[in-house]
């Protein structure tokens, strides 16, 4: 029987950042996995019309879904925004 076992010494934290576009969508078993790594958390919550970060402000990037379809960028403001920082990682 082989155990795989993660020792891994970090002298700076990881930092995830995650694009939130409707309020009840949520990490779920993302932050488990990263609380448990002891990976920063942050996010902007489009609904809330929250600015987006730099792109030296994480390390890890996670796009959550939501309602919208790739034809209704006309309706939601965030659209260009996400798209310029996609490009910029």
């Amino acid at each position: 029987m082989v155990f795989f076992v993660e020792v891994v010494k970090r002298t700076v934290s990881m930092r995830l950042h995650f694009l939130q576009h409707v309020w009840f969508e949520d990490l779920g078993n993302i932050k488990v996995w990263a609380d448990k790594r002891e990976i920063t958390i942050s996010r902007t919550a489009f609904f809330s019309k929250e600015q987006l970060p730099s792109i030296n402000d994480f390390d890890w990037l996670v796009i959550m879904g939501g309602s919208m379809g790739v034809y209704d960028e006309a309706q939601y403001h965030c659209w260009p925004a996400r798209r310029s920082l996609l490009k910029k990682r």
